[in-house]
């Protein structure tokens, strides 16, 4: 085994090791199952599609800190109201990919009033080193006219 496999390995196993204690803080931290649930869901949707060759890009989403400034009445702490998508084999990434990844998100009314019922904020998209835009949920909202 050479040193970059070895390395990779590590990196891998370092990076399990993270995701899983970031999701048991989640649900430590964070009393909403629906929350989870989404993410879980999301997350095996997302990476069907990469396995059925429908995506050259795999995604997973995460809760992250979100961006204060982007608060609405509904949001909850902003070390909780980001919701990030990250689009794990980021070689050769473009910028417009990351915004086609995040239009999944952001075209899709109910599910961005959804977001902010659960207290999101935020929607990150980014790729796994590189390449970020931030989204802030209420632009995106179609709330005809209620206010958040």
């Amino acid at each position: 085994m050479g040193i970059n496999t070895v390395k990779k390995v590590r990196m891998t196993l370092l990076n399990n090791i993270w995701e899983f204690i970031k999701n048991t803080v989640n649900m430590v931290l964070d009393t909403s199952f629906e929350k989870i649930s989404i993410i879980n869901s999301l997350n095996k949707t997302f990476e069907e599609q990469y396995l059925r060759g429908e995506t050259s890009r795999l995604i997973k989403v995460s809760i992250t800190f979100g961006i204060e400034s982007y608060k609405h009445s509904m949001s909850v702490h902003w070390t909780r109201s980001g919701f990030m998508m990250i689009i794990q084999n980021d070689e050769f990434l473009k910028l417009s990919e990351v915004n086609e990844a995040a239009q999944y998100i952001l075209t899709n009314d109910y599910f961005i009033k959804k977001l902010m019922s659960l207290g999101f904020d935020t929607l990150i998209a980014k790729g796994k080193n590189n390449k970020s835009i931030n989204y802030k949920l209420s632009d995106y909202a179609n709330l005809e006219g209620y206010f958040i």
